[in-house]
């Protein structure tokens, strides 16, 4: 008999035989695993919400029905339970927005998928134009080089009209740590105020921005400086003045660093020096070529003791167990006053400026900056001049969002 005839062969019987045996197995899974529901109660999350509205109203969690073996139940906490709203699309107005629901098991909803009323509403808006914040610098040798593109080159801010205007600018941070050819970097955006800090309460559409950043490589070549003094003679008149750096490192490419020999200032007035008066000079720089700084010091003293300012990072001490800190300014200006050989061997590397928080704790802070000298403190004094620490203290903490 071929196997065709024999599966024929009683068919109407072995179909029965065969919905029978399913039947008893179906009976003994369900009776030695028993499905069950229970409820819980996850956070809801809102995704996709459009840029230039906000939610005026919407709960945080919502209750979940679930259906699955009543010991898979027992081991789900509301926790495992990920409760989504998608606001892709809506407008200003009232809501009905279904949640998505994915426990990461076999547990699924029981019945119909739950809902949450969400009322969304516009927010203020502004425009502006999209700035670069570089942090770090190039190594020794390179130098930025030709035009910086940015694009987008212009965001908008969105928020409440207090917090929008509250706005300086928005910012692209780019690091130049390491980077020796030009190069293009994603930043993400952020809306500062005057002083350099966040704005909280705001979006920024579009988040990101994609900068070109031009390096190229050049050389260096140091040189003096000769100071362009009128109204008198310094040699005469002020024997023991002083002037600081008296050298400066150019850089730049080969043939236009070939061609300086020394850099010269703006003129400075002699009638004007007082003894025991310091006095910033411009240096005026030929075309080609770039420097670390463009003033030097002139120290008028004829007893030889000179002051100069310096502008050192900052740092912290005695910030609170689980706290970040931010400080702006980040840096502050500090005088060194003492006499010139000293002074002058005085680096921004020997002093160090810090802001004691101890005893504060989270939130907005102001404070006076500290500072001191690693050497020669015994000759020369150091200050702070008139300045204000803004310090923002947050207690550290995941956020979900």
């Amino acid at each position: 008999m071929s196997l065709k005839a024999l599966l024929l062969n009683n068919y109407k019987t072995k179909i029965v035989a065969l919905l029978t045996g399913f039947g008893v197995w179906w009976f003994i899974y369900a009776g030695q695993r028993p499905m069950a529901t229970a409820s819980f109660t996850p956070t809801v999350v809102y995704e996709n919400l459009s840029p230039g509205l906000r939610i005026v109203e919407a709960p945080e969690t919502a209750s979940v029905k679930l259906r699955a073996d009543s010991r898979l139940l027992e081991k789900l906490t509301s926790k495992n339970i990920e409760a989504t709203a998608n606001l892709e699309g809506l407008d200003e107005g009232t809501y009905d927005v279904t949640l998505r629901i994915d426990t990461g098991t076999a547990a699924r909803p029981h019945g119909r998928l739950p809902s949450v009323t969400v009322e969304l509403e516009r927010t203020h808006s502004a425009e502006t134009v999209v700035s670069i914040q570089f942090i770090g610098e190039l190594p020794e040798g390179y130098r930025l080089g030709g035009d910086i593109a940015v694009r987008p080159d212009r965001a908008t801010i969105y928020g409440e009209r207090e917090d929008v205007g509250d706005v300086a600018r928005v910012i692209a941070p780019v690091s130049l740590d390491d980077r020796r050819e030009t190069f293009t970097a994603e930043a993400a955006l952020r809306a500062v105020n005057e002083s350099g800090a966040v704005v909280g309460g705001v979006t920024v559409s579009p988040a990101r921005a994609n900068i070109r950043v031009p390096v190229e490589s050049v050389r260096t070549n140091s040189v003096p400086i000769k100071p362009a003094f009128v109204g008198g003679d310094i040699l005469r008149d002020f024997p023991a003045a002083e002037f600081f750096p008296s050298s400066i490192e150019l850089t730049g490419e080969e043939t236009a660093l070939a061609a300086v020999k020394f850099v010269t200032t703006s003129e400075f007035d002699l009638g004007k020096c007082e003894s025991g008066g310091v006095y910033p000079i411009d240096i005026l720089l030929p075309d080609g070529v770039s420097a670390g700084f463009s003033q030097i010091t002139l120290t008028c003293s004829a007893d030889k003791t000179v002051s100069r300012e310096f502008t050192v990072t900052l740092s912290q001490i005695n910030l609170c167990r689980g706290c970040s800190a931010t400080l702006l300014p980040g840096g502050v200006d500090v005088l060194v006053t003492g006499p010139a050989r000293d002074v002058n061997q005085i680096r921004a590397s020997d002093i160090s400026a810090f802001v004691d928080l101890a005893g504060l704790g989270a939130g907005e802070h102001e404070t006076e900056p500290h500072a001191a000298l690693s050497k020669l403190a015994e000759t020369a004094s150091i200050k702070t001049l008139d300045q204000k620490i803004r310090v923002q203290i947050s207690q550290q903490g995941k956020q979900r969002q």
